[in-house]
């Protein structure tokens, strides 16, 4: 899914079709670790675009990133937290994060150790200094 998800007209149809919120519940339904790191790449890769990073964000789909996260498998952890910093850049979609998906969030950054550069960066776009150098 994750290859076929890399081709901007595929990534299209799979949105139109309700592929984001299908993708959702297979995160919550599947504890494979392999489906898991094939979603959160798929996930990943749409979140390249701002026009999914909004779609992600409005469908509900943050609960199932921050769920990928909390993932034993490194994999798996390395696709969510990239697909986490892609839908932090924007504002509208730093504005819709419930406390509760940002918390969990950030517990799971303090927590992940050896890859502060990239936890930085999302915690950037949280803050006003913007400098991407937030201490922990």
């Amino acid at each position: 899914m994750a290859s076929l998800l890399s081709d901007f007209d595929n990534q299209d149809f799979f949105v139109r079709l309700g592929g984001l919120e299908k993708t959702y519940g297979l995160v919550a339904a599947t504890s494979n670790v392999d489906i898991r790191a094939s979603l959160a790449s798929a996930l990943a890769d749409l979140a390249r675009r701002p026009e999914y990073c909004a779609a992600i964000v409005d469908t509900g789909g943050l609960p199932a990133v921050t769920a990928l996260a909390e993932s034993p498998d490194v994999k798996v952890c390395l696709h969510a937290v990239s697909c986490a910093r892609r839908l932090s850049r924007l504002k509208h979609c730093r504005e819709r994060w419930s406390a509760e998906c940002l918390e969990r969030l950030l517990t799971w950054l303090r927590a992940f150790q050896g890859h502060d550069a990239l936890c930085g960066a999302i915690l950037a776009h949280f803050v006003e200094n913007t400098s991407g150098d937030a201490e922990w």
